[in-house]
């Protein structure tokens, strides 16, 4: 698919997936977009966090038959300074935060990549799906389920490929940071945050996702939910994190 402009360039080891595919790309205006099959939940999870968090841009592709694609804007398509969150150890704790809210369990280094040693997050495919912390905190096959989660010290800026890599060695979902500490502090202050996110807030992004009423609704009330749930989600997910 080509939507106007020339092709950006970005290596093919940049845009492997975690099956170790090279998705479909499209190119808008010269920039180069990831397709997703998804586009309602990709753009629902962009909604939400858009201006708060650093998560990739979603857009809704050209209407065609059957469901509507999702494209995600490339980490290579951005500046540190178009990211809200431009501090390594803010930015870890508010991905991680907004992926509790949402239920997102699949934060692993694949789903990621780094501007300048700070993490862009995208891939929304496994949130909105865990009403109860015990099935979203549960273990599974491989790096995509929250016991996988560790956070980490890093010396140097860390870079897309060397966590992608760590990642595939350990596998393990790995977050560098530069100081655990300051980390967790500013882990407890997202969680307070998102808590104090309004439902109108809530209702004004999902309905920009184009759900539908009734599934709409429903995910209003999902979220609020999860906004309740934040701090039990929290004390439980730490004690995974504050492994060495």
């Amino acid at each position: 698919m080509h939507i106007g402009g020339a092709m950006s360039r970005v290596s093919d080891e940049e845009l492997l997936n975690w099956s170790g595919h090279v998705p479909d790309t499209v190119d808008v205006n010269g920039e180069r977009w990831v397709v997703k099959p998804d586009g309602r939940r990709e753009l629902l999870g962009y909604l939400l966090g858009a201006g708060m968090v650093n998560v990739a841009e979603v857009r809704l592709a050209p209407k065609s038959p059957g469901p509507r694609m999702g494209l995600v804007r490339l980490a290579e398509n951005y500046t540190l300074e178009d990211l809200p969150v431009q501090d390594l150890d803010e930015a870890v704790a508010s991905e991680l935060a907004f992926s509790l809210w949402i239920r997102r369990r699949d934060t692993h280094g694949f789903n990621r990549a780094y501007i300048e040693g700070v993490p862009l997050f995208f891939d929304h495919g496994s949130a909105f799906e865990y009403a109860g912390l015990r099935q979203f905190l549960q273990s599974g096959p491989d790096n995509g389920y929250v016991p996988s989660w560790r956070v980490i010290r890093w010396e140097a800026d860390p870079t897309t490929l060397e966590v992608r890599r760590h990642n595939d060695a350990t596998c393990e979902a790995i977050h560098p940071v530069a100081d655990r500490e300051r980390f967790f502090e500013r882990l407890g202050g997202w969680v307070d945050r998102l808590r104090d996110l309004s439902r109108r807030t809530i209702a004004e992004a999902v309905d920009g996702a184009g759900l539908g009423r009734a599934r709409a609704d429903e995910m209003i009330r999902f979220l609020v939910r999860s906004q309740g749930k934040l701090p039990a989600a929290l004390r439980r997910t730490r004690r995974l994190l504050e492994r060495a």
